[in-house]
């Protein structure tokens, strides 16, 4: 599993620059937030920048993921980003405003076709749908539990879009804790995901990495059953990480799934504790222990 995710607007050079650097298990180049109608070209030559120069960059020994958050399906950028960004070889594409699985059926067809042209191999450009985004999102996301693309390793929501679509004044009420929308689309979210065994990537916190509020919404997040959290100040990847270090127990069930699958190279699944394992969490096994045990 991924815990931290730190997010970049792909135009702006100065995190850019440091993105690589801080510890974050995955970066995410934003074609999205921050990133204005006429700066969408120079925002996806920035990022196939990165991408080809950052392709083998480790950080303290270990592998970072590579991602990229393109621009929903509903806007005319959508596609360009994927033409871009696809020649960098991506680990994994975050889908803003996906509205149900028929939207990821379609950037998988694109991506499918971009990995032949781009020498990459089969499958390996995963997807992670942002899902809620909108009233009408919201009430469609157990909908990606029943029609679970095989590319599909995560979900991820982001309250700031969802305020946003609901004309919202604010998250959070006078206590702190999450508006009754916001609860509904984090639990469906996390419910949907987690049924699936997929990663579960809540939304950015708030505060900076001395804040009280900072330490109890990453807690909160861990505690609740999400496997990560989104970051876009790199202060906050390091409560992060430390929230979500895994438990001896994830440790111990990481081992045995890769041991399972070292033992059934042609299997597509094993049954763990009458658990039912499929090969994308035999990935997410193995990078928890490469981080863990490195």
């Amino acid at each position: 599993m991924i815990r931290s995710w730190l997010f970049a607007p792909a135009t702006n050079d100065k995190k850019l620059a440091k993105l690589g650097t801080v510890g974050a298990q995955a970066v995410v180049l934003d074609l999205v937030e921050g990133v204005a109608a006429d700066a969408k070209p120079d925002a996806r030559q920035k990022a196939l920048d990165w991408l080809k120069s950052h392709s083998e960059q480790v950080i303290s020994q270990r592998q970072y993921q590579r991602w990229v958050r393109i621009n929903p399906l509903d806007t005319p950028y959508w596609r360009d980003d994927l033409v871009a960004v696809m020649q960098g070889g991506p680990q994994g594409i975050i889908l803003a405003r996906a509205n149900g699985p028929q939207d990821v059926q379609m950037i998988a067809a694109e991506i499918y076709e971009l990995e032949q042209r781009n020498r990459l191999e089969h499958g390996s450009t995963a997807i992670m749908p942002q899902v809620g985004d909108t009233p009408a999102a919201a009430l469609n996301i157990a909908s990606f539990a029943e029609n679970l693309h095989p590319r599909v390793s995560g979900m991820i929501w982001n309250a700031a879009a969802l305020a946003r679509n609901l004309d919202a004044t604010r998250v959070r009420d006078e206590n702190g804790q999450w508006t009754h929308a916001m609860q509904q689309v984090r639990a469906m979210m996390l419910l949907t995901a987690r049924a699936r065994g997929l990663m579960a990537v809540d939304t950015v916190p708030p505060g900076n990495s001395e804040s009280d509020e900072l330490e109890w919404s990453v807690s909160s997040a861990r505690a609740d059953g999400f496997t990560g959290m989104q970051a876009v100040n790199p202060r906050q990847v390091r409560v992060i990480n430390r929230a979500f270090a895994a438990t001896r127990e994830e440790l111990a069930d990481a081992r045995e799934i890769v041991a399972l699958f070292a033992s059934n190279p042609s299997a597509e699944a094993v049954t763990l504790r009458d658990r039912i394992i499929e090969k994308r969490q035999l990935h997410q096994a193995q990078t928890l222990l490469h981080w863990e045990d490195a």
